[in-house]
């Protein structure tokens, strides 16, 4: 159902750009690699026994609304998968743990822990562009992310 939501999303995005000039419309399809991490590693965790990152697909559809120099405004929306999976020995690990019904359990663990994550988010980034030749162009902006699962 959300796949179908997302196209329809994006149908209905491209229809103003289908009649104007002076828009670049794309389709853009990648995949990210990594996965949700600290920036740091915690001194918590003594040894990680297996992780994987899972596929996280990207799907985005950018406009670039150009004048006649090589600046531009780029827009649009991105559909995004994160995820990953892993497995770890830790001592002195501070966690809580929820349940379904919203129950919560805190205190400091020692032993194995497996977590799973899992996110969907649809993205609207925003950049001023700036193209150094037909095939190569510079960007750099800011984008905000609605978490839909």
């Amino acid at each position: 159902k959300r796949t179908r939501i997302l196209f329809l999303i994006f149908i209905l995005a491209a229809l103003p750009a289908m009649s104007q000039n002076g828009i670049d419309l794309s389709v853009r399809v990648g995949l990210n690699i990594g996965a949700a991490a600290p920036t740091s590693f915690p001194v918590e965790i003594r040894e990680v026994c297996s992780f994987n990152p899972n596929f996280n697909g990207t799907v985005e559809m950018p406009y670039a609304l150009a004048d006649s120099s090589r600046w531009a405004v780029v827009a649009g929306l991105r559909f995004e998968r994160q995820s990953m999976s892993i497995h770890a020995r830790v001592k002195g690990y501070s966690t809580e743990i929820t349940n379904d019904e919203g129950a919560s359990v805190a205190g400091v663990w020692t032993g194995d822990v497996r977590t799973t994550y899992d996110a969907h988010q649809l993205t609207l980034p925003v950049a001023i562009a700036y193209s150094l030749s037909s095939r190569l162009r510079l960007e750099a902006g800011i984008c905000g992310s609605l978490l839909l699962s």
